[in-house]
């Protein structure tokens, strides 16, 4: 019942607001938006924000997918996912925007900087994030297992 009190208020919201601002809510052209895109990273080349922002974590996530287990590689994939109606209905050198892709990338992004630096051979590790946990364990007085530092 919640849920459709809610579904309700939201939709009310929406075509209230259209009610009152006709003209406020403009229908988008996704092939409008996408040919625009193009068009500015054509004219931006190297400096294309969304170039900057999203090209160094996706070059390390391509280094860090073998490695990745299954969740973190959802995650990776999700964010590329969230890419198509950001090209297609905004702006895209707006990279405030991206934000989520960019955090969604990160964890893929992380273990590929991770097997950059230690030169490592492609296999997964035993345990997720087996270096992380070596590191939150030598800290002063805590285990991560008994959750001694983290209160």
């Amino acid at each position: 019942m919640q849920t459709l009190i809610l579904f309700a208020v939201s939709f009310g919201t929406f075509y209230g607001l259209r009610a009152l601002l006709p003209g406020g809510f403009m229908p988008r052209d996704p092939v409008e938006f996408l040919t625009r895109n193009a068009r500015v990273a054509k004219d931006l080349k190297l400096i294309y924000p969304p170039l900057l922002a999203l090209g160094p974590p996706a070059l390390c996530a391509w280094f860090g997918w073998p490695t990745a287990i299954r969740v973190v590689r959802l995650y990776c994939i999700f964010g590329a996912l969230l890419l198509v109606p950001l090209l297609t209905l905004s702006k895209f050198e707006e990279v405030r925007a991206q934000m989520s892709v960019w955090l969604l990338l990160m964890p893929v992004a992380l273990l590929g900087m991770q097997r950059m630096i230690e030169g490592g051979s492609g296999t997964r590790p035993t345990s997720p994030s087996r270096t992380i946990t070596e590191a939150l364990t030598r800290r002063e007085g805590g285990n991560i297992r008994d959750g001694g530092w983290f209160y």
